[in-house]
């Protein structure tokens, strides 16, 4: 969320940027002295904004160096009479965004004091550590704040914005919260409270006319929209506002603040988050029907935000503080965005005549993110700590979908040698869908379960079939199968666009040979054919490079300690080399002596599944 600067008496400071969409005015006699004209320069750019937000402050820098310089500029700037705003009426300000949000069709629902606290306690528990895109101190200062109270906006846009924040808020808090939660505190059925907030955010946004609104606070209500239904429709829907969110953001040039200097510390840091929260749901809309994302690597220059704790800054902070090693409230946040940018990198196809990373190079990347998560975002924790366990598990299973993107491409590949051995898809995905399990069903991620049961592992799910079509015994077959089985029908119900969708009926058909082919094999053994066994433990062969991320702090571990590793590990993590050396030789690794078979055309399979799955490019497949 982001404030203004200096907020006079009455005025709010909860929102970011909320100073920006006041009449530009420029006081030319206080620019006389020369030493201040640049950043005298910084601030007529961010008022401009108001009324150019596609041009962006770059237009006005280059045009103050034809003009003749910066000082010419705002003398020009101040000559020309300002026509006067012209105030649309208040009750027509939704109609232009009515066709998707039906703002005059139903009332704002209001929760009682009582209910509206335990609201905002859940939503700052369950979802703004997933979701930092608001400044906990004065988010929570307006959204406490009696609605009876004065507004604390300025114009009616800026309060319209204001209200359909504090909808998305009470939204996201009740699709976060559990049934037994939902009965306890707000004394209804989940479902019918789901279904009056979210009727009521959409009103709340209508009646802001997001499409038009120039309000940070709108944008960030939408944004937080499409974070939590999410959770609640498969269809296409939340898939497409997406895009709508993503060209709402260019049209505030969030992706071209570049250090932002143009903005105060403050402003500029809660439009890094925004924008960068905005890349994560893009690849994860993009991930959830294997389509491109919209927003590309080098179609933007924003900073990633700081790992810094909402405490660290304010409104009228000068300057940030330096950002900090180790685990702060923005580090969940932080490793889905490097995770986001690493994936913009590495699964980034250039047009025609141009070649791809090769597969060091993306290794060599991957390795780096890694890297950055081990040494910055989670060093100095320890795994007797819920939220660091919470927070690590998710970083690793965002190194492990890099690692399967780059063993298996969503788009058609033809590789010029076999570079990876037989058998390591089959691992990383095994590892990544034993560990996705393990998350949702620990006790430590209850209040954030409703977001991670979006990520549906449907990639895993694909590459671990598609070897298991071949790979017929072993440890590491009997591992797969046994989380296949228990996982199957529950990712099958939470596809995008649910089991009749474009994806699940290409794995549909994978499962349908790989159980034939594992039907076949327990035959010629005279094993009756059975749904799986108990999973055996894999042994130490290659290992997948992953941050040091632990087990579950207590209790009991189902899985094996050599596919996840140990938070107190002295020895760094060791990566996946870039040749099949000695040490990754199936021959040489007793996970790999079962079926160690190096004729497989392995990208021949894949192709095949991405082919029956719409994702194939018309376009001859790129050679590695």
């Amino acid at each position: 969320m982001v404030e203004s600067n200096n907020p006079t008496e009455g005025e709010s400071i909860v929102f970011a940027g909320h100073d920006q969409h006041k009449d530009a005015q420029v006081d030319v006699d206080a620019l006389s002295g020369g030493s201040r004209v640049d950043d005298q320069l910084l601030d007529f750019v961010r008022q401009q904004e108001a009324g150019a937000h596609d041009l962006g402050h770059t237009f006005w820098t280059s045009l103050s160096q034809e003009i003749g310089g910066i000082r010419q500029l705002l003398e020009d700037t101040a000559e020309v009479e300002t026509p006067p705003e012209l105030s649309p009426d208040p009750s027509d300000l939704h109609h232009q965004s009515s066709f998707l949000f039906h703002g005059n069709d139903f009332d704002l629902e209001h929760p009682s004091d009582l209910h509206c606290s335990h609201l905002i306690r859940f939503y700052f528990s369950n979802v703004h550590p997933l979701c930092m895109i608001l400044h906990k101190p004065t988010a929570r200062l307006y959204l406490e704040s009696s609605r009876s109270s004065p507004s604390q906006a300025t114009t009616e846009s800026a309060r319209r914005g204001l209200d359909a924040l504090r909808h998305a808020v009470y939204f996201a808090a009740v699709t976060s919260m559990s049934r037994a939660g939902c009965m306890q505190y707000l004394g209804a059925a989940k479902d019918s409270l789901v279904m009056r907030y979210m009727r009521s955010c959409e009103a709340a946004l209508s009646r802001a006319d997001f499409l038009n609104s120039v309000e940070i606070a709108t944008l960030q209500a939408l944004v937080i929209y499409v974070t939590a239904i999410r959770s609640h429709r498969s269809n296409r829907s939340g898939w497409s506002l997406i895009g709508l969110v993503v060209r709402l953001a260019h049209s505030l040039n969030l992706h071209r603040d570049g250090d932002g200097r143009a903005f105060s510390p403050f402003d500029a840091e809660m439009r890094r988050r925004l924008w960068w929260h905005i890349i994560v749901l893009d690849i994860r809309a993009a991930e959830d029907r294997a389509t491109e994302p919209m927003i590309y690597d080098g179609s933007f220059n924003t900073s990633m935000p700081h790992n810094l704790n909402d405490s660290d800054f304010d409104p009228s902070s000068g300057s940030l503080p330096k950002a900090k090693i180790g685990t702060t409230d923005m580090t969940f946040s932080l490793i889905c965005m490097d995770v986001s940018n690493t994936f913009l990198v590495v699964n980034y196809v250039p047009p025609r005549k141009q070649r791809i990373l090769s597969i060091p190079q993306q290794e060599d990347i991957i390795k780096g993110c890694t890297g950055r998560i081990d040494s910055i975002y989670l060093a100095g924790s320890v795994a007797s700590d819920p939220k660091t366990w919470v927070v690590s598990t998710i970083g690793q299973l965002l190194i492990l979908r890099l690692w399967l993107v780059v063993q298996y491409p969503l788009q058609s590949v033809r590789l010029n040698k076999q570079y990876f051995p037989s058998g390591l898809g089959l691992r990383t995905a095994t590892l990544y869908l034993a560990l996705r399990e393990s998350l949702e069903t620990s006790e430590y991620s209850t209040g954030h379960r409703w977001f991670f049961q979006t990520y549906v592992p449907w990639h895993a799910l694909a590459v671990a079939l598609v070897a298991l079509c071949k790979q017929t015994k072993g440890p590491l077959v009997e591992q797969a199968w046994s989380v296949i089985d228990q996982g199957f029908e529950k990712w099958g119900g939470r596809m995008a666009d649910s089991q009749g969708g474009m994806l699940w009926r290409p794995i549909k058909s994978l499962m349908r040979k790989a159980r034939a082919a594992r039907e076949t094999h327990l035959e010629s053994l005279n094993r009756p054919p059975q749904l799986s066994v108990s999973p055996a433990p894999l042994t130490d062969g290659v290992d997948i490079g992953l941050p040091r991320l632990s087990l579950e702090p207590h209790g009991s571990n189902t899985l094996d300690p050599f596919l996840i590793g140990n938070f107190e590990s002295i020895h760094p993590t060791i990566f996946p080399c870039a040749e099949v050396d000695a040490l990754n030789t199936p021959g040489n690794d007793p996970l790999f002596t079962e079926f160690a078979d190096n004729s497989t055309n392995w990208d021949e399979n894949w192709n095949e599944f991405l082919l029956d799955a719409g994702t194939f490019s018309v376009d001859p497949p790129f050679e590695i």
